[in-house]
């Protein structure tokens, strides 16, 4: 299986599909997988290219402490693995954190990007829910009851009414074969609770379309109008009724907006 080395790491990247480059870039403890519904869309026109970043999924090592802007540099080492100049950036959550790091630190690696569910600054209802989470775990609550604290967070009011899609979620993630670590967990959290692009948002030149869910209660739709309002080049999309994990959910609603996007530039 590919990995790459980076600061003494071994990180665990896929590549699929041809055209131009587009970097998919996961949530906080997601692992790559994260994007399996959408790569067989996006692989018939880009070459799609996953990675897990330090402390999650396939990717070696865990160290206790980093920044959001190493895990961007994490993204360029991985594009000088495979001697590519530019890409097309596409993150979700906390992939938009790096994915801002990455393009005002490395500008003219930067085709394009979108932004899923993103904010400048990380919201404090998110940090004092991870922060929850993060004591469940520690205290060694059961994971059904800790997902179910979790979930409403994440999904619609109509999804989870369905019993069955939180059983499947639950299920999911009991036979996760790539489980995080606490340490790892707390090392993301941390990267994130230090993050704030406020001040440096209007010097962001790359053309970035933001997609934010109508009822996303923890990075609120507002960020996203904030972080428009700043941009030299911004598209704000706002899809209705949307969750925080809406790109799921609704995925045909995101990804037509997104294929659309990167295909027309």
């Amino acid at each position: 299986m590919p990995h790459f080395q980076f600061d003494q790491h071994e990180l665990f990247y896929e590549q699929t599909g041809q055209g131009p480059p587009l970097v998919l870039l996961n949530g906080l403890m997601r692992h790559l997988s994260l994007w399996d519904n959408w790569v067989s869309v996006l692989q018939g026109s880009f070459e799609v290219l996953r990675l897990d970043f330090l402390g999650s999924g396939r990717s070696k090592t865990s160290p206790t402490s980093f920044s959001i802007e190493s895990l961007a540099d994490q993204v360029s080492s991985l594009l000088d693995h495979l001697d590519i100049s530019k890409a097309h950036l596409l993150g979700f959550s906390l992939g938009t954190a790096v994915l801002q790091s990455f393009a005002l630190k490395y500008p003219k690696r930067v085709l394009n990007c979108a932004l899923l569910t993103p904010f400048f600054k990380f919201p404090t209802c998110a940090s004092l829910h991870y922060r929850n989470q993060i004591k469940l775990k520690k205290q060694g609550v059961d994971l059904k009851v800790a997902m179910e604290a979790e979930l409403p967070w994440l999904y619609s009011d109509t999804y989870l009414r369905e019993r069955q899609n939180i059983l499947q979620l639950i299920e999911e993630e009991e036979n996760n074969p790539y489980p995080f670590s606490i340490d790892s967990y707390e090392a993301q959290l941390n990267a994130l609770e230090e993050f704030d692009q406020t001040a440096h948002l209007s010097s962001l030149t790359s053309p970035c379309l933001l997609m934010a869910g109508e009822h996303d209660f923890l990075t609120l739709p507002t960020y996203a109008k904030k972080m428009n309002a700043l941009l030299p080049h911004g598209r704000l999309e706002i899809i209705p009724r949307a969750p925080h994990m809406g790109f799921q959910e609704q995925g045909l609603d995101f990804i037509t907006v997104i294929m659309e996007w990167l295909l027309d530039r």
